[in-house]
């Protein structure tokens, strides 16, 4: 895999990928805080996850963190939990890593920064298939998966961190969309 730059610009922020364990522990003490904001992860499950994780994705402007993201590599026991509530299965060699842990300060939500991230994200998964979920009402960022060729699958089922359903989105490998396409069985 050709990791991304740890740092790259050109845009009003930059934007890190590293391994957790590159990261200060008052970096992931910073993370963390933005991941729990968003109401969805159990603080217990927060911390194994995050230092499991593949890469972690951080979004600053002069030095202050304004989004974040990570390529997780999730544990059966939840992977399992969301293939029964969806309905649908999400192989490990077909869909080996989550995009998760996405949050934009409220401040600067609408200018593009899921979508950079989300980018950053893909560019860093050795070309594999993803999966996510994310709040039926969260519309922007359901756009936002859906404009990287994420697709709904199962059905919404209910979180079980609050009153809110949630939707699974896959996203397959360039390499198996190449194989299913009707063009790759041509002479």
């Amino acid at each position: 895999m050709n990791p991304l730059p740890p740092r790259f610009s050109g845009l009003p922020f930059e934007i890190r990928s590293d391994k957790p364990s590159r990261f200060s522990p008052s970096e992931l003490d910073e993370f963390e805080k933005m991941v729990r904001k968003g109401g969805e992860v159990s603080a217990t499950m927060l911390a194994a996850g995050l230092r499991r994780a593949e890469w972690l994705f951080e979004a600053a402007r002069e030095g202050r963190v304004i989004g974040i993201a990570a390529l997780k590599r999730p544990f059966q026991n939840y992977r399992s939990k969301i293939c029964r509530h969806s309905g649908t299965e999400v192989p490990v060699a077909a869909y080996p890593y989550e995009v998760g842990y996405i949050f934009v300060a409220e401040n600067e939500r609408g200018k593009g920064h899921s979508q950079r991230l989300i980018q950053a994200v893909i560019e860093n998964s050795a070309q594999s298939g993803l999966f996510a979920t994310v709040r039926t009402e969260n519309g922007p960022m359901r756009h936002v998966l859906e404009k990287f060729g994420f697709r709904t699958a199962g059905i919404p089922y209910r979180s079980e961190r609050g009153d809110y359903e949630l939707v699974l989105y896959l996203r397959s490998s360039p390499a198996s969309l190449r194989a299913e396409s009707p063009l790759s069985s041509r002479p």
